[in-house]
């Protein structure tokens, strides 16, 4: 009769050691895990920092600085960005968006962002299932103003979980959180875009990249082109950006 509490005893002190193993092995969102030591660029030392378990993609925020960075293998350098960069972020479940954030100022960049609704949907549907319908999938998916590669996904969970058990429920804290995190630039770039238009334009005038001097006409009107195919620009920033350019290239040449 008295093994009985000896084993009772002993299963406990098991089941604590094994939820302190999955615990430890789990990410935590506070606590910077990026392979890269003290600051990820020149000037961006960030003030918290996630990557993938798999080591793949991830992302880091300076608050104070309303800038983030996104972390991925086909970029080898770190892409730093303002808030104004960030247009939308969603926490998704298995392809499903269980929250989402996105921009609502200034009111040229909700046009033209309506005009990317399709493209962001379709983005999710084949990118964000998990194909193995046993396993829960969690991520944060950011759209940015990057023209190249405008969606960026975090995967936090993709394995078979239990929704309510102890690896789902911290998994879907830490995602929740990340996405929180960037809902909060998302909220301070409306805010600067409407109570400081004149400080936004120029900021938004710095981040467009300086015309190429060895470049032609040409050239320059093919890449505003491919902007407004992408619906990156509107018909009226094609149309003022295309006179520029005509109108320099008729000016005479001065020694």
């Amino acid at each position: 009769m008295e093994i009985i509490p000896i084993v009772a005893i002993v299963l406990v002190l098991f089941a604590l050691i094994v939820m302190f193993v999955v615990l430890a092995a789990l990410p935590s969102p506070k606590k910077p895990i990026h392979p890269y030591s003290g600051a990820i660029a020149k000037d961006f030392s960030p003030t918290q920092v996630f990557m993938e378990q798999g080591g793949e993609h991830g992302i880091a925020i300076h608050e104070r600085a309303h800038q983030f960075c996104l972390l991925r293998p086909d970029h080898p350098l770190p892409q730093i960005h303002h808030c104004s960069d960030l247009l939308a972020s969603k926490l998704m479940k298995n392809g499903t968006p269980l929250e989402q954030s996105i921009r609502t100022a200034p009111a040229q960049l909700v046009t033209e962002m309506k005009a990317l609704t399709n493209e962001w949907d379709q983005f999710g549907q084949p990118t964000l299932k998990t194909p193995n319908p046993a396993n829960q999938k969690l991520d944060v998916c950011l759209f940015t103003k990057d023209t190249t590669n405008p969606f960026h996904v975090v995967n936090f969970l993709d394995m078979e979980a239990k929704p309510g058990g102890l690896i789902y429920n911290k998994a879907f804290t830490a995602a929740q959180y990340w996405h929180g995190l960037m809902s909060e630039l998302i909220q301070m770039a409306d805010e600067q875009a409407k109570s400081m238009p004149e400080t936004y334009q120029a900021h938004e005038e710095t981040r467009k990249p300086a015309p190429d001097p060895q470049s032609s006409p040409a050239e320059e009107l093919i890449k505003l082109a491919t902007l407004l195919d992408k619906k990156l620009i509107t018909q009226e920033e094609f149309d003022a950006q295309k006179q520029k350019i005509l109108t320099a290239s008729l000016e005479p040449v001065r020694d």
